[in-house]
């Protein structure tokens, strides 16, 4: 009975730890799918947002790329705007200019015209003060002859008091047409002192303008002529300066050959004072060489007298001096190369005990016959 106790026992407690491992499987399979699915959510969340975020740079973009196209428009639209008014403000710039031109051409023609009907009035003006002075002159003259026929008749007809009355009216008459003809001639002056007052004015303005354009083209002559100078000027500046830049290039080519003449001079004199040193000191060896040989000679010779030789040829060596060998120059001396056989006109042959001593001192120590030959050897 306890064994089947403790078996259903055991058994409970394995199927409550079952079912609470099954429990705690489900627990945590649920946590997974719960995470899963969060992972899921929050994935398609990303993906929603970054298609929310491409969709959105995809508008910005649409909407930068329609700005640019509208700003370009407007951009090309102003520059079209600024063609156009520049080619209107030219067109009205010439309209203006021909219109100016025209309305110049227009006061020349007015002041030419102006000018034509001043002289065309001056000449009737004159010539109609000429003909109104006939005019009135002829008609003072038929007045005067009028009056006086008649004044003639009445007083031929009348007595002195008709007379006297004529005389009056007469001088009456005259008065009135000669203030008549006073007020003519003052309205006449008058109006010949007004015209001539506006010719006057108009020649002195064409005078001051000639003279002011007179002045601003001999203004315009004088500033070109001092344009002119100064160019001049200042070409012949720069000219200076290169003729100046071309001399201290001169000179100092002329003082570097200068110096280059003065450095040769110098050392052809260091080089013929070498020369000069070197022929006095050649001089100097050659005398000492000649003193040596002429005592070594001397030597020879005496020795060969003390042996009862012939010296004559030793004495026309000597006096050949020490340039009686035949070998090459060596301290400043000619050596001599005696070869065996050979036929030099020298000093003979001499065989005796003497003379071999002697070249036993002086000359080779062998017995070949051109050794045993006597010779200054240096």
């Amino acid at each position: 009975m306890n064994i089947i106790d403790e078996i259903k026992c055991k058994w409970m407690k394995g199927l409550a730890q079952d079912r609470d491992n099954t429990r705690k499987r489900q627990v945590e399979s649920k946590a997974v799918g719960d995470y899963v699915r969060q992972q899921m959510m929050e994935h398609e969340f990303m993906r929603k947002q970054r298609k929310l975020d491409k969709e959105r740079e995809m508008e910005d973009c649409r909407r930068i790329r329609e700005q640019y196209d509208r700003e370009k428009r407007l951009r090309k639209q102003q520059e079209e705007v600024k063609k156009m008014d520049a080619r209107k403000a030219h067109m009205e710039h010439l309209s203006t200019m021909n219109t100016i031109r025209v309305l110049e051409s227009q006061k020349q023609e007015m002041e030419e015209e102006r000018r034509r009907f001043f002289e065309n009035e001056r000449e009737q003006m004159i010539t109609g003060k000429k003909e109104k002075k006939t005019e009135r002159r002829r008609v003072a003259q038929r007045y005067k002859e009028m009056v006086v026929g008649k004044l003639a008749t009445e007083m031929q007809e009348k007595a002195s008091k008709e007379e006297k009355l004529n005389a009056k009216i007469l001088a009456e008459s005259t008065a009135k047409c000669e203030a008549k003809l006073d007020c003519e001639r003052n309205e006449n002056n008058e109006k010949n002192m007004a015209m001539l007052t506006a010719i006057t004015k108009h020649r002195e303005y064409k005078r001051r303008e000639q003279e002011m354009m007179a002045k601003g083209e001999e203004q315009s002559a004088r500033d070109i002529l001092n344009a002119g100078k100064e160019d001049d000027r200042f070409h012949w500046e720069m000219q200076q300066l290169k003729a100046e830049e071309k001399e201290e290039k001169r000179g100092y080519m002329d003082n570097t050959l200068r110096i280059q003449m003065a450095e040769r001079r110098v050392k052809s004199r260091l080089l013929q004072k070498e020369r000069m040193d070197y022929d006095n000191k050649y001089a100097e060896l050659i005398g000492e060489e000649e003193d040596q040989f002429q005592h070594y000679t001397t030597g020879v010779i005496s020795a060969a007298k003390e042996a009862n030789r012939n010296t004559l040829p030793l004495l026309r060596a000597a006096n050949k001096g020490r340039w009686c060998g035949v070998g090459p120059i060596t301290g400043g001396m000619r050596t001599d190369y005696l070869a065996p056989s050979a036929n030099y006109d020298k000093i003979p042959n001499y065989v005796s005990t003497t003379v071999q001593d002697l070249q036993k001192l002086y000359g080779a120590a062998n017995d070949q016959p051109a050794a045993r030959r006597l010779d200054f050897i240096w």
